[in-house]
């Protein structure tokens, strides 16, 4: 038996496809099989090959092209899905066919799956090939110091990581930790519960901005705790003048801010999503108050604590009549300022607690008379009574000591 030479086996390597060709031409004409292959190799120079050689030779390079190719390897898969075999006789079939045990018979399980489910496309997508929507879902299941890394790819990606809606807690603080200045922000993760810290003044070009920035990232908590450092409160300025969108949060936190950065932040909020407010302010920033009453974002939140600003509370007061509850600070509380409230919460249903905070208020005998409580208590200097709200079944709770007042709506079905 000749053996064919090294001229033939360089042309079938080179040319596959016309081997290819022959086969399925040596197929559909087994009558003129043996003219055909003769022709065949008088075209390429070669003047003499017997059919086993041809054989050998075919099945050697089919078997190395299948190995090399893997759309070839699919064909044969898809070719098998079509005559219906099992999958288990066809991974046992090819193997035979190219001699050969080392098909990854997971990806041989993909494709298979993939055929029989009617997907006869040979093509494997990467992920750059695979539609938005389907990105989008898979970037929403990524932590976000993944989706921050993924948005620096490219321009497309950046925008699909702006695209998912996300849930976080963000707290971006600058104080003194034992001596030392911790400047950093902490990202809470709600779904994955993880947390990844961030140098604020340095890193502010990436870690801030994605923050603010992300039209769909719904903060469910965002503090700044600054202690008025004019780089960071100035540069936060400037970035939340630059947004072209409200920032989605719901619980914001403003701690020694500059009043200048308070408003803007306060501001940049979307009104409605905002339902709880804190600011611990300097006493420098008494009139910052004036300006937050004015806000959407201050009369459509439900909850407010404020710290380190005394109220003029006959003046404001009205400013906080939609609040479910507020902790407050206020020079004076007068006999009139507590008849107020006694009416005010008691025509309002969504009020729950109120507390307080002053040194200036009349004696306790005073009010204790003038607000006509019932079910009295005392103890030293502290004092609570009750007010029942007519034709309802709730009552107000008032709680009186040398600090100041507190107010709680109750039901008498739940005491």
């Amino acid at each position: 038996m000749s053996k064919y030479s090294k001229k033939c086996q360089e042309f079938l390597q080179g040319n596959i496809t016309v081997l290819e060709a022959v086969a399925y031409y040596y197929i559909k004409t087994g009558k003129l099989a043996n003219r055909s292959w003769k022709n065949f190799f008088k075209m390429i120079g070669e003047d003499e090959i017997y059919e086993e050689d041809l054989g050998e030779l075919a099945r050697k390079v089919m078997r190395e092209r299948i190995l090399e190719d893997a759309p070839n390897l699919r064909l044969c898969i898809l070719s098998d899905v079509i005559d219906n075999k099992s999958i288990d006789q066809s991974f046992k079939d090819i193997c035979k066919m190219i001699e050969s045990k080392y098909i990854d018979y997971q990806d041989f399980q993909f494709w298979f799956t993939r055929f029989s489910s009617g997907n006869w496309d040979l093509d494997q997508k990467t992920f750059s090939d695979l539609p938005v929507d389907i990105i989008g879902e898979i970037v929403k299941y990524l932590d976000l110091s993944s989706q921050m890394r993924l948005r620096k790819v490219s321009r497309g990606l950046q925008d699909i990581v702006f695209q998912v809606k996300s849930s976080v807690v963000v707290a971006i603080g600058y104080k003194r930790w034992n001596g030392n200045i911790i400047n950093n922000a902490i990202v809470y993760y709600e779904k994955f519960r993880n947390c990844i810290r961030h140098d604020l003044l340095l890193d502010s070009a990436s870690a801030i901005p994605f923050f603010l920035k992300n039209p769909r990232l719904h903060l469910k908590y965002f503090g700044w705790e600054i202690e008025s450092q004019p780089l960071a409160n100035n540069g936060l300025i400037e970035l939340l003048n630059s947004l072209n969108h409200p920032i989605e949060i719901t619980e914001l936190r403003m701690v020694h801010m500059t009043k200048n950065a308070m408003i803007a932040l306060l501001k940049a909020t979307k009104p409605g999503t905002l339902q709880k407010i804190t600011v611990s302010a300097d006493w420098a920033h008494q009139t910052v108050v004036n300006q937050f009453v004015k806000m959407d974002q201050w009369k459509q939140a439900k909850k407010v604590t404020i710290d380190g600003i005394c109220i003029d509370f006959p003046l404001h007061f009205h400013h906080f009549h939609h609040f479910e509850s507020f902790v407050i600070s206020a020079h004076s509380i007068t006999i009139d300022d507590l008849l107020n409230m006694r009416k005010v919460f008691s025509n309002k249903t969504s009020f729950k607690h109120c507390s307080i905070k002053t040194k200036n208020m009349p004696p306790m005998n005073v009010i204790k008379k003038q607000l006509r409580l019932s079910n009295h208590h005392k103890e030293d200097r502290k004092f609570s009574g009750r007010w029942n709200i007519s034709f309802s079944k709730d009552f107000l709770e008032f709680r009186i000591d040398t600090n100041g007042v507190s107010v709680d709506r109750k039901c008498t079905e739940t005491n």
